[in-house]
Formats: C-alpha cells, sequence, structure tokens
C-alpha cells in the first residue's frame, strides 16, 4: 500500500504532461496558422477565434452545478492565459472587450 502515492503521483504527472504537451502543440498550430493569414488580419481572427471558445464556454452549461460553474470559470481564467501567451507571442495587442455585445 505504501506505493500507491507514489503510483498516484506519478500518474498525476504523465496526465500533467499530456496536458501541457497539447496546450504547447495547440499552441504552434494556431501561431503558425495566424502567420498563414493575410498581414494585418490575425489579431481579428484571434479575437474571434477567442470570442467564439469563451461564448461557448459561458453558454454550453447543460447543468448548473456549483462544481461545473466553477470548472467552467476555471476553464476561462485558464483560455484567458492560451490567448494572451499567443498575443504575446505574436506581438498582437490585448483583446479588447468592449467592442463585441456577444461578450459578458
Amino acid at each position: 500500500m505504501s506505493d500507491v502515492p507514489e503510483r498516484l503521483e506519478i500518474y498525476i504527472n504523465e496526465q500533467r504532461a499530456d496536458l501541457e504537451l497539447f496546450r504547447l502543440i495547440i499552441q504552434i498550430c494556431l501561431v503558425q496558422f495566424l502567420d498563414a493569414i493575410p498581414q494585418g488580419r490575425g489579431p481579428d481572427y484571434l479575437n474571434d477565434f477567442e470570442n467564439e471558445i469563451v461564448n461557448t464556454l459561458k453558454t454550453s452549461s447543460t447543468s448548473p452545478s456549483t462544481e461545473e460553474a466553477r470548472f467552467r470559470e476555471l476553464m476561462l481564467i485558464r483560455a484567458e492565459s492560451f490567448f494572451l501567451g499567443i498575443r504575446k507571442k505574436k506581438g498582437y495587442p490585448a483583446r479588447s472587450t468592449g467592442g463585441n455585445p456577444k461578450q459578458n
């Protein structure tokens, strides 16, 4: 029984590594896609993409449980961090939240 915490730690670290790997893969794919968009359209595309993700997270709830609401809020925070990283990598300005009435 004493190796159960060690096996659990290994499992958690493997899952964490997988998630970080997938995040890195998605970020690189998105940056390469943005590189292929006509000059000057990248920030608009990224804003539209992020808005779609955020709106989906805010409106796709099937059950109003507290646990699900907290998880969605955490996903929104992580999405913000993800897209901020893309913006920094590409040198894009911060997302403007006032121009899209679908937001909030």
